[in-house]
């Protein structure tokens, strides 16, 4: 091959918003995505809203950029697919070591976003039945996803789709588990078991194939339903069950990743919440026990407008349906997350339980003890099923709240506009960005949601516990002060 430069790649910036669909692109005149969120770093940006998305750090833009160069010198020798392929290639197997997976089968699969990712799980699987948590805990677009219909107007390999309408011939059907009561109080674990094994038992019972998705954890910082539960609901049907753990907001240590996959759960990821990467990267993990048998299961030509050939491990049939194309936006948001990652798994141990504790303890007496806030309830986590070491990943990390205002929540509306004025600041004023509204029932008939505050990998790798604190309580300050003005 001639040293002829088979594509000139865009600039980083734009790459890290391409490969996705509507809700990755920028508002032309705030240049922000719907998340809120710039493909370039803003360090004066308090993150403290990961359950949302991430806004990109310098340190992960700067290994983006640097993958790009290395991206554009390679293609001067090979096409687009072969310089992607290798790209993807590489990412694999530096996620698995990242997770200490790298000796035995377990594989990754990629795609643009968590609900990418469900969707293609869908297509892929087939189920019958799917049963849930509550999307409010989830995603907007997740029951569309899996349910085998498109969740947005353009897919990831951009194709213009009609939102609601069927993918492929898979249709499924979704059952949701309320988590909360009217009035935002969480349900009894038992009776939200209950309901998810009678919905299961149904299913399982009627010679369904059941895909039981267990979130951990959820938007407010939940595990729903109870592994135990799960687990037990596989003995009782062991051919027809699948698990999947959504674990998108990735707030579990390695090890609690390998306890899942040596209980033969496939775990959905993303690098663009906790881990601190930009907003769209997402992946599955498939545990070694499956491996042989889901390398032959098909995906369907359809999928072909979510994913890449290179996007799924080599010789697998699913890759078999899809384009030899490149998606270089996913694979730059996903090397900007490993570079944050990096930097988290080196913090030793206990000084990182310690650390996360500081902030746990700090946290929840601030929201019990200010008359402006009420701390929403988030039940223990609870993975001893698992059989794996507790370790920071065993606190809260999210702390969803709501606003009063003379004694009474804020209406939702009125919380994504405080959380939009949040991040806008003034002069002088630091800008602050919390997880955005989550609908949590309603009080003497009015909707009301929960602002979440969050800890985040790159907060924890580069700050004492001290001065996360000192952040938190700040940015609760300019939330009671602003609450005023609504």
């Amino acid at each position: 091959m001639s040293a002829v430069l088979s594509t000139t790649l865009p600039s980083t910036t734009i790459l890290l918003v391409s490969g996705g669909d509507r809700r990755i692109a920028l508002d032309p005149q705030s240049g922000v995505n719907r998340y809120g969120t710039r493909p370039l770093p803003d360090p004066e940006l308090v993150q403290l809203g990961s359950s949302t998305a991430s806004t990109i750090t310098e340190h992960g833009w700067l290994a983006a950029d640097a993958l790009r160069r290395t991206l554009q010198v390679a293609l001067i020798r090979d096409d687009d697919a072969a310089v992607y392929a290798e790209g993807m290639a590489q990412l694999r197997r530096a996620m698995l070591s990242m997770l200490g997976c790298e000796a035995d089968d377990t594989q990754a699969v990629f795609a643009a976003s968590g609900t990418d990712m469900l969707l293609l799980v869908g297509q892929w699987l087939r189920p019958g039945c799917t049963v849930m948590i509550d999307p409010a805990e989830s995603g907007s677009g997740v029951p569309l996803a899996l349910r085998g219909r498109h969740f947005d107007s353009q897919s990831a390999c951009g194709a213009s789709q009609t939102p609601d309408a069927q993918v492929g011939a898979w249709r499924g059907v979704l059952r949701t588990l309320a988590v909360r009561n009217g009035d935002g109080s969480t349900r009894a674990s038992h009776d939200i078991n209950a309901e998810c094994e009678a919905a299961v038992d149904a299913a399982a019972g009627s010679g369904q194939e059941v895909l039981l998705v267990v979130t951990d954890v959820s938007k407010t910082g939940m595990i729903v339903p109870d592994i135990e539960c799960a687990l037990k609901l596989r003995r009782r049907w062991p051919k027809q069950i699948r698990i999947l753990v959504d674990a998108c907001q990735f707030r579990l240590s390695s090890s609690t990743v390998r306890g899942y996959l040596a209980q033969d759960c496939l775990v959905a990821v993303t690098g663009s919440k906790f881990l601190g990467g930009p907003t769209f990267c997402g992946a599955l993990l498939v545990p070694a026990a499956s491996v042989a048998r889901l390398s032959r299961q098909a995906l369907g030509k359809a999928c072909a407008a979510y994913s890449q050939a290179a996007d799924w491990p080599p010789g697998w049939e699913a890759a078999r349906d899809l384009g030899n194309g490149a998606n270089f936006g996913l694979l730059l948001r996903w090397h900007a997350t490993l570079a944050e990652w990096s930097c988290f798994v080196r913090l030793e141990p206990v000084a990182l339980n310690n650390k996360v504790l500081d902030c746990v303890l700090a946290l929840r007496a601030r929201l019990a003890g200010d008359s402006r806030f009420e701390a929403l309830p988030v039940p223990p986590l609870r993975r001893t099923a698992l059989g794996t070491q507790a370790g920071w990943d065993g606190e809260q990390t999210i702390f969803p709240f709501l606003i009063l205002n003379h004694g009474q929540p804020l209406a939702h509306q009125q919380c994504v506009r405080l959380q939009m004025l949040l991040r806008e600041g003034g002069m002088g004023v630091p800008r602050y960005a919390l997880g955005q509204p989550v609908a949590c029932g309603t009080r003497d008939d009015v909707a009301v949601s929960a602002l979440r505050l969050c800890l985040g990998a790159p907060l924890l790798a580069t700050l004492k516990s001290e001065a996360i604190i000192s952040l938190a309580m700040a940015a609760l300050d300019r939330t009671a002060l602003l609450s005023m003005q609504l």
